[in-house]
């Protein structure tokens, strides 16, 4: 399979006024797909973990990939529609011919503070893959 790019984050969240009850998580980040959990998580305990990172399954439909050791959720939804397409690759194109250098930006899907040829071929990869957010 060929090489797909992702984010991986390790956070810790603080819920102080969330009502008991099991909630689904949802990770939500700027040039990612929406990863939710793949089970209810209670917050009818003070302390609750929840690890995304160790499982496939941990998101719902599997929908992350396998880095070293990790799962990690995929990036390069721009638009943010719940899927990487044509849309994404366009703005991400565009950024590219303007040169475009600003740390965080949502075009640049490798973290290196450019957007370039790089990051259209993480976005086309991931188009090809029809990777998409995995929601009900």
């Amino acid at each position: 399979m060929a090489h797909i790019n992702y984010q991986y984050f390790n956070n810790v969240f603080t819920f102080i006024t969330a009502p008991v009850s099991n909630y689904y998580l949802i990770l939500k980040y700027y040039n990612a797909i929406e990863t939710r959990s793949s089970v209810p998580v209670s917050f009818a305990a003070n302390i609750n973990y929840y690890e995304f990172i160790n499982m496939q399954n941990s998101a719902f439909g599997g929908n992350m990939i396998q880095k070293g050791e990790r799962w990690c959720i995929f990036n390069g939804d721009t638009k943010q529609e719940g899927i990487i397409d044509l849309d994404d690759m366009q703005q991400i194109d565009n950024d590219a011919y303007n040169f475009v250098q600003q740390q965080p930006y949502i075009s640049d899907l490798n973290g290196d503070n450019i957007v370039d040829i790089t990051d259209i071929v993480i976005a086309d990869k991931n188009a090809f893959n029809f990777v998409s957010s995995v929601t009900q």
